[in-house]
């Protein structure tokens, strides 16, 4: 027994040591004037006579962590931030956790720059931009936090690019918001920062996406009624927007009402150029009225039973309406086609959020559902065509996220989806009815890790493991099995310079129109059908990036090698007595190119942001049309802060051909002029010219072995609009209002 008891003590004494050794110190810095958390704060450990022991920075919510195992030596903790006053203080034994309230600076940054400190993150493989009290103040809608950071580009229907594309996600704290039109549901007051993310997470790799955007949210106890209002003179277009929110300690709620109208005259012309058939016809058309309208229903409600868990549900609803009247644009013959079209979408969304210092959790279940309506009536033919698709998909998501340490974190996650698609075809003259289906299944697994060393290196890797497969009627089954790795790593210089490698792939499936399987008359003898049985598309990219940042000025530059395999393309193919434009997949398309992001205040008054980019492309099945083209786009954005009140802000994009299979595409242009007025601290009103310098035009050909078909599309979209943003409430809550933070320490 004695012997037991000796060899127990004595296997115990190292343990006893090591716990008498360590010492451990957690906390949160925040302002002292506003409460305001305080990141990215340099935290250090000394020893009494000023010897470093240990060092960290604070994380997104101004916790930091210090831990050492040496034995405890009147240690001091000092901490230094730009904006703010160095503190020193002495610790007791005894103290393991302490909330530290820093002094501003008089000459803090924050205050200078008009559009916000832009600054990087601890982690710079994503962009980070940070937003002050001064700029959340004059904001009314979230966009107008967003019109200024570089890379991002919203145009006057509220879209927003990154990089020239606007197939991007939208994050909420990490939470997908359900559609990019509830960005202005944010209220700016709660804008703390806003994440850039080019290099696609494994997690969205198989959903579509070019960039991520994060915006990064403060919980503030509050009740927020934006309306909001477009209307252009001419009655060309007519926007408007219901926005209700309410937070409390435990409980959020919002509802969302957007209502979008056009009316456009369109001229568009076909050109078809045909050897064999000796054709060489030109058809002009005009439609008018060119309607569009969209009525949008936004929902939600999540619970905050603690500060660790989020259990939430979002609802939308969309009434979308077409009506388009094609006419001849001659003296001879007048009316085409009628088209008359209902899109309506349903979506709803369940999900729970756990989160804590070290484990994060994220369960999703959805549901939704997809009818199309279109009804075409050709007056030549005396003919009715309808075409009725119905598609329901149902989602299921978990992934888990667990910090291994303070600089190395590891994701794992899965996702299922099941699509059930039916479409019918009813031609009235003669009487038949077509009809197609189709299940499909869609798995991914992923997992990612990320690893910061010393502030200097970062490394992020992943693989996304994606799994699809589409079972028809006539027992034909396509499917695939795909890997979709990613890497990045990042080395910071110094504070102000950055360099970046990374590799990325994400894949992009069929949208439903690809998928419309029944051909129907785009002009006389030319007809369009999508293709069912297409494959998704697999994109990689392989880029490197410089990025210089201080104060208010950026600039980022970056080569690429992109790769589309499966690309999906549109093709030319001759018929008996008409032709007919469908999909097919491509092998592959390379593209080598640079691009270049510039910011910076020419003046204390005057801002632009510019994004340029050029890229040879290459197709080499291409067969009918050359095999290599060089391409450019740009987006440039001025922006003239005349007083405290009033601002004027210019846009232009533009784009121009790019190759494709066997022809090329002409994007439109777009430009856009804003003068903004703050008539009151809670209205603001705008005038809006639309397409004041380009005109809105886009052009396609496309080649065959015996001709071409050439399509020019001229919107007369040219238009003036009065506007306003109204936040009823104004600032009468804002003394009172109440910040919910996280006390955990989440990194």
């Amino acid at each position: 027994m004695q012997r037991i008891l000796f060899i127990l003590l004595t296997l115990n004494i190292p343990l006893l040591v090591v716990s008498q050794t360590s010492y451990k110190i957690s906390g949160q810095i925040k302002d002292h004037i506003t409460n305001e958390i305080v990141d990215y704060a340099n935290i250090s450990l000394l020893r009494g006579d000023s010897t470093f022991i240990v060092g960290n920075i604070s994380d997104s919510l101004g916790n930091f962590i210090l831990e050492t195992n040496r034995l405890y030596d009147g240690y001091i903790l000092q901490i230094n931030h730009i904006n703010y006053n160095k503190k020193s203080i002495r610790l007791n034994q005894q103290d393991n956790s302490i909330d530290i309230l820093l002094e501003p600076r008089e000459n803090s940054l924050s205050e200078v720059q008009i559009f916000g400190e832009q600054k990087r993150v601890r982690n710079n493989l994503k962009l980070e931009y940070k937003v002050n009290e001064s700029i959340r103040n004059k904001a009314l809608r979230a966009t107008h936090i967003l019109e200024n950071i570089p890379n991002i580009f919203v145009d006057y229907n509220q879209n927003i690019y990154i990089k020239g594309s606007n197939q991007i996600l939208i994050l909420k704290n990490g939470i997908e918001l359900p559609s990019n039109n509830l960005i202005d549901q944010i209220p700016p007051s709660s804008i703390e920062r806003v994440e850039i993310i080019n290099t696609i997470p494994s997690k969205y790799a198989s959903r579509n996406y070019t960039a991520i955007m994060n915006i990064i949210t403060k919980r503030v106890a509050n009740k927020v009624l934006l309306l909001d209002n477009n209307s252009s003179f001419d009655k060309k277009m007519y926007d408007a927007k219901i926005n209700f929110s309410l937070e409390t300690e435990k409980h959020s709620f919002y509802t969302f009402y957007k209502l979008y109208y056009r009316n456009f005259l369109e001229k568009y012309s076909n050109h078809n150029y045909f050897q064999n058939g000796l054709t060489d016809t030109t058809f002009f058309f005009r439609r008018k009225p060119r309607k569009e309208s969209d009525n949008e229903f936004f929902y939600g409600y999540s619970f905050h039973p603690n500060r660790k868990l989020t259990i939430g549900v979002d609802g939308y609803l969309s009434l979308y309406r077409e009506n388009f009247h094609s006419k001849y644009d001659d003296s001879f013959r007048t009316d085409y086609l009628s088209a008359k079209e209902k899109f309506n979408t349903q979506n709803y969304k369940g999900y729970v959020n756990y989160q804590d210092s070290l484990n994060k959790l994220q369960g999703v279940i959805q549901y939704n559902n997809v009818k199309v309506d279109d009804a075409l009536f050709y007056f030549e033919k005396d003919n009715d065509e309808k075409q009725i698709e119905k598609r329901r998909i149902y989602t299921i998501q978990f992934d888990y996220k667990r910090q291994l340490k303070s600089n190395l974190s590891l994701l794992v996650g899965i996702n299922y989806s099941h699509t059930k698609n039916t479409e019918d075809f009813i031609d009235l003259q003669p009487n038949k009815t077509l009809s197609e289906r189709f299940d499909g299944d869609n798995f991914s697994t992923y997992l990612e890790s990320s690893l910061d060393l010393k502030e200097k290196w970062m490394f992020e890797a992943g693989i996304n493991l994606y799994y699809y497969k589409r079972s028809f009627k006539n027992h034909t089954d396509v499917t695939s099995t795909n890997f979709y790795p990613k890497i990045s790593i990042g080395y910071s210089i110094n504070n102000e310079n950055f360099l970046k490698l990374a590799y990325s792939s994400y894949i992009q499936n069929p949208s439903l129109w690809q998928m419309l399987s029944f051909a129907k008359e785009q002009s006389p003898n030319i007809y369009y059908q999508g293709n069912p049985y297409l494959k998704p598309e697999k994109h990689s990219e392989l880029s490197m990036e410089y990025s210089y940042s201080k104060g208010s000025f950026y600039y980022a530059n970056t080569v690429f090698f992109r790769q589309a395999r499966h690309k999906i393309q549109n093709i030319l193919d001759s018929r008996d007595d008409y032709y007919l434009l469908s999909y097919t997949n491509l092998s592959k398309r390379n593209d080598y190119g640079a691009d270049m992001t510039l910011t910076l205040n020419l003046s204390k008054w005057w801002g632009v942001n510019l994004y340029a980019d050029v890229l040879n492309r290459n197709i080499s099945e291409n067969t009918f049309y050359k095999k290599n083209m060089v391409s450019y786009s740009g987006q440039i954005r001025s922006n003239w802060s005349i007083s405290s009140k009033l601002s004027v802000t210019a846009q232009y994009m533009h784009n121009s051909k790019e190759l494709t299979y066997n022809g090329y595409n002409k994007p439109f242009n777009s430009s856009l002029v804003v003068v903004r007025y703050k008539l009151l601290e809670n209205l603001d009103i705008y005038f809006l010219a639309i397409e004041p310098f380009a005109k809105f035009e886009s052009k396609s050909k496309i080649y065959s072995s015996d001709g071409h078909i050439e399509n020019i599309n001229n919107i007369k979209v040219r238009t003036y609009l009065v506007s306003f943003t109204y936040n009823v409430f104004g600032n009468k809550t804002k003394d009172k209002k109440k910040i919910y933070n996280n006390d955990e320490k989440k990194y």
